[in-house]
């Protein structure tokens, strides 16, 4: 073979290879002039070869000076990597390119030209492009980290947030723009570690000095083979948050304060009420039990005389409501009155309250109706609260009635399964305007310039009373004809009461007739007025004999030498306190059998329920009603089997 020969093969296998190449190829001499190209050389151009040959290589690109410099460094360094520039088409269309150059020399090693090849990462471009797109439309900050911990990118919020530019920021740690540098540093290492971390807490100081607070959300980022090449970080601003927790602390911290200084003060009113009600009482007890028994002394007050009791006693006992209902509703107003939820049989209590009225009806010249029931009704509510309730509408019913006027009462089941109980009466009736102030307490609705007596509370009570049962009141009104208020509550499926045996009080007991039957009765008490009241109700039954101490501790050594049949008890009493000499009686064998029963102006529902639990036989408050304290008095003898 010739050299020609030789020589023809060799361009010929190395044209070969250039035209194999998919990516545009350029030689180019040290003018930097084109010497040769590849077909895909013409593509990127669209020039054809022959035109492109003997051209100047910056000719063909967006940046003819980037060019110029690219090749001129290739002749100076001997190559260079990745070097990008955008070749432009005839048409117009840029293609981005990275060119990868080195020189070529000959035999000698003189250089003879430079051998370019350009790899076309448009897409990756774009695809770039489309990311940092992606990156930029985040309002939080976003931050590419690689293994050092060093910024490889950020978007625009993380400009914002730290307030240095990108180019700044890419390069440096990224753990210097933080309050906690360590921690920073801690948490970029974790994503490493972990792959992620969660609402990792941060705080970016911007260099202004402001401080952003911050929660990172991070992972690392992999390559197609599945190598980690860094970390990305988005960082949610949380300083508003912040703000708003720690105000809302700030804010429960005071409303915690707050409660508890409600607490305090209803406790102190709760306090102050049972002062007020045990020292209104005192006297009151003094006032009406006296006038009980001057109504029924021997001989009979004369009429002159009786009218005056019967003021006095009216007065008293009206005086008795008003404490009682201003308590009432205190209690309720402050959540302390306690509300027990049971099966009522209606037809039980009702009863009761026709019995309680039929008398206050008859004086009053009102016919009192109850009409027939369905003796199995139920409803769930609490019995004593539930007999307020009613007795104080029947109470309203007569006294507000006309002359020779009917009060009715009615029971009957809605559509919805509740049960409605009316009290309907034929008085006057209220206007709208009147029924619009209905509920008000102290608000008698003009009837307080009138002679019937009232507080303008007892409807102010019932209402939330009614409500704390999960009922409902109302009243259908018409000006002239009169007014039925109504009440309805859950009826109660669950169970039946039983209906209680009721041993009506006799006239008297065959035992009380024998004189020679005696029993003694202690009486503990501190205040002379109560106790020479009691020992003249006492007058009149010879069978009981009276003894009396004036303190605790002189009550406790009285019974235990002469073992009373009965202890009448005081709470409030010198030394120790009514319930403490109790209990120390029932830790005694001598005594711990002998009833006690509490006759205390501590009337207080918390009071009466206290003194029940601590063991007392019965809780009697002051002032005393002779005939409930005659009772009591009676069962406790008749317990003692005497």
């Amino acid at each position: 073979m010739t050299l020609n020969q030789q020589l023809r093969d060799q361009q010929s296998y190395s044209r070969s290879l250039i035209e194999a190449s998919l990516d545009p190829l350029v030689t180019i001499d040290a003018e930097g002039k084109i010497t040769d190209v590849n077909e895909a050389s013409e593509q990127a151009t669209g020039v054809a070869r022959e035109q492109l040959i003997g051209t100047d290589f910056s000719d063909y690109f967006t940046d003819p000076v980037k060019a110029r410099e690219g090749y001129q460094k290739v002749f100076s360094d001997g190559f260079v990597r990745d070097y990008p520039l955008a070749i432009r088409h005839v048409s117009g269309r840029i293609i981005d390119v990275l060119y990868n150059a080195s020189v070529y020399k000959d035999g000698k090693g003189n250089v003879l030209g430079v051998f370019a090849a350009a790899r076309d990462v448009t897409h990756q471009k774009q695809a770039s492009q489309y990311a940092r797109s992606l990156i930029e439309a985040s309002l939080d900050p976003l931050v590419t980290i690689d293994a050092e911990g060093k910024i490889t990118d950020v978007n625009e919020a993380s400009e914002q947030a730290t307030g240095v530019a990108r180019e700044q920021l890419i390069g440096t740690d990224f753990s210097d723009y933080f309050t906690d540098p360590v921690k920073a540093r801690e948490g970029y290492q974790k994503v490493f570690s972990d792959g992620f971390v969660r609402d990792y807490p941060l705080a970016i100081r911007h260099v202004s000095g402001r401080i952003i607070d911050v929660l990172y959300n991070a992972s690392v980022y992999k390559d197609g083979k599945g190598n980690v090449l860094g970390v990305f970080a988005a960082a949610r601003d949380v300083t508003q948050q912040k703000l708003l927790d720690q105000q809302l602390r700030e804010k429960n911290t005071e409303l915690e304060s707050s409660k508890i200084a409600a607490d305090q003060a209803n406790l102190a009113k709760s306090d102050f009420l049972s002062h007020m009600s045990h020292e209104l009482r005192t006297p009151l007890n003094a006032i009406l039990g006296f006038a009980q028994l001057l109504e029924t002394d021997e001989p009979s007050p004369t009429r002159v005389q009786m009218l005056r009791l019967n003021e006095i006693l009216k007065a008293g006992w009206y005086l008795l409501d008003l404490i009682n209902e201003i308590l009432d509703l205190a209690l309720i107003e402050s959540g302390k009155s306690p509300m027990s939820l049971e099966p009522v049989l209606l037809s039980k209590l009702l009863f009761e309250c026709q019995a309680m009225f039929q008398t206050q009806a008859k004086e009053n010249g009102v016919n009192l109706q109850f009409l027939m029931l369905d003796s199995t009704w139920t409803v769930h509510a609490d019995q004593t609260k539930l007999k307020q309730v009613i007795t104080n509408l029947l109470s309203n019913a007569i006294k507000y009635n006309s002359e020779n006027g009917t009060v009715e009462v009615k029971c009957s089941e809605n559509t919805s399964g509740r049960l409605r109980i009316g009290v309907k009466d034929s008085g006057a009736g209220l206007s709208s305007e009147k029924l619009a102030q209905l509920y008000q307490p102290f608000n008698r609705l003009g009837q307080e310039v009138g002679v019937k007596e009232g507080t303008g509370i007892g409807l102010a009570v019932c209402k939330k009373l009614v409500e704390m049962m999960g009922g409902t009141i109302g009243v259908e009104s018409t000006v002239g004809v009169g007014s039925e208020f109504w009440i309805e509550l859950d009826r109660d499926v669950t169970s039946q009461p039983a209906a209680a045996a009721v041993r009506l009080p006799e006239e008297s007991d065959s035992r009380h007739k024998d004189d020679a039957a005696r029993y003694t009765l202690l009486y503990v008490e501190d205040n002379p007025a109560n106790l020479m009241l009691v020992e003249h109700i006492i007058e009149s039954r010879p069978y009981v004999r009276m003894l009396s101490a004036r303190d605790g501790i002189s009550g406790i050594v009285l019974a235990q030498q002469q073992l009373p049949d009965v202890i009448l008890m005081d709470i409030n009493l010198p030394g120790i306190s009514g319930i403490e000499a109790m209990i120390l009686l029932r830790k005694d064998p001598a005594t711990k059998h002998i009833p006690i029963i509490a006759l205390s102006a501590n009337a207080m529902p918390r009071d009466i329920d206290q003194g029940l639990e601590a063991g007392f036989f019965r809780y009697l408050t002051k002032p005393i009603k002779i005939n409930e304290f005659a009772e009591a008095l009676d069962a406790a003898m008749a317990s003692v089997g005497n």
